[in-house]
């Protein structure tokens, strides 16, 4: 999936809305805070959520353009409050345009699927949700559970749990094993980055060492990198089949578990991981990607994106001076609000205001009052 074209349509309740913005495969968004970078990866994120679960968890009004493979398609989608602040759907709309054709047509208590009326249906579920079996369907439903977000903002607890160590269980284990299990499986685990590099290693050994090899060349500090058994770290240890990514640096003798990590050298793992492992045309959100990242690596994501081929779109923010130079001005999209509006100045029309030259360009974006002020 490539989102192509997408906004939000302004509603009395909304904090923000996103004016259109068109999207290439490498997005990076720049801005004053509280400009609405953030925002934007939210609603992005809460719009994969809400489509592709069996009830709807956020209120809004989308419209977008998005590809899957050789088809594209045109899908808007609005979700306001009921009773108890719980969101129900006011009318969906998902057409084919490569074939002209209107899948789903929804308003007002009336349900179309390819214009044959279907039977009362969940007004709290999307859609492309209900219908996820049906064959027109299905890669538009696995399409939007494969919009994946990092916050990276200081303090997310969710890393510290991420990185704890995990019993593997009898179902994990049997999974794992299974000679169905595909790499975009892997990802099933990303609430546990042990278990997914353990079920890497197991699966697809050329890929782990890939992933390791270009960890140890990341980090010069680095001299080997394998996956252990928590038993084998910590003394007297009762969680056995808790497999723990561990490192060894030069001047330790001692395995050092991926807890005892920084946290930049931790991020990097995160992101690395989630790179390799997701499917075919997903897209990855990642909000303030150079938070715990040194100088020397704080464009390994893009090489190892290069490096491995992944198809993914990458939608990112930075305030890094130092990211945005190593950036094609044409994968700029400065981001600016006046009010609730949001407009993102990209393409032509950033060319226009900072010109064409890289170099003077950087300079005149960072020093361009629209940088640092409302539009």
């Amino acid at each position: 999936m490539k989102i192509k074209n997408y906004k939000t349509i302004q509603e009395p309740y909304m904090d923000f809305y996103f004016n259109e913005i068109v999207f290439g495969n490498l997005n990076l968004i720049v801005g004053f805070s509280s400009s609405g970078k953030t925002r934007l990866l939210n609603t992005l994120f809460n719009l994969g959520v809400s489509v592709s679960r069996s009830e709807i968890t956020h209120r809004g009004n989308w419209d977008l353009v998005f590809t899957i493979k050789e088809k594209t398609y045109s899908y808007k989608i609005k979700a306001e409050d009921i009773e108890q602040g719980k969101p129900k759907i006011a009318s969906e709309e998902l057409k084919d345009l490569s074939a002209n054709k209107m899948l789903i047509q929804r308003q007002s208590g009336k349900f179309l699927f390819n214009g044959e009326k279907m039977p009362e249906l969940k007004e709290n579920e999307s859609g492309i949700s209900i219908l996820q079996n049906e064959p027109e369907i299905r890669p538009i439903y696995q399409s939007f559970q494969s919009i994946i977000k990092r916050n990276f903002s200081t303090g997310d607890k969710n890393y510290a749990e991420m990185l704890a160590p995990e019993m593997i269980n009898h179902n994990v284990s049997n999974l794992i094993k299974s000679e169905y299990f595909k790499m975009q499986d892997i990802h099933k685990f990303r609430t546990s980055l042990n278990i997914a590099l353990y079920a890497l290693k197991i699966k697809f050994p050329v890929k782990f060492m890939q992933f390791k090899n270009f960890l140890l060349d990341l980090f010069d500090s680095f001299i080997d990198l394998d996956i252990k058994d928590i038993s084998e770290i910590v003394e007297d240890s009762k969680n056995f089949d808790a497999p723990i990514l561990c490192i060894k640096e030069k001047g330790i003798d001692k395995w050092i578990p991926i807890y005892e990590l920084s946290s930049g050298m931790q991020k990097v793992i995160i992101i690395m991981t989630d790179v390799l492992t997701t499917g075919e045309n997903w897209i990855y959100l990642i909000d303030e990607y150079e938070n715990s990242l040194g100088p020397r690596i704080m464009d390994f994501l893009f090489d190892w994106i290069d490096f491995t081929e992944t198809n993914i779109q990458l939608i990112i923010t930075t305030h890094h001076p130092y990211i945005i130079n190593k950036i094609p001005q044409s994968n700029w999209y400065l981001c600016t609000r006046n009010g609730k509006e949001v407009k993102f100045y990209y393409g032509e029309e950033l060319e226009k205001i900072i010109g064409k030259s890289h170099h003077s360009s950087f300079n005149k974006l960072l020093n361009n009052s629209l940088y640092g002020k409302k539009f």
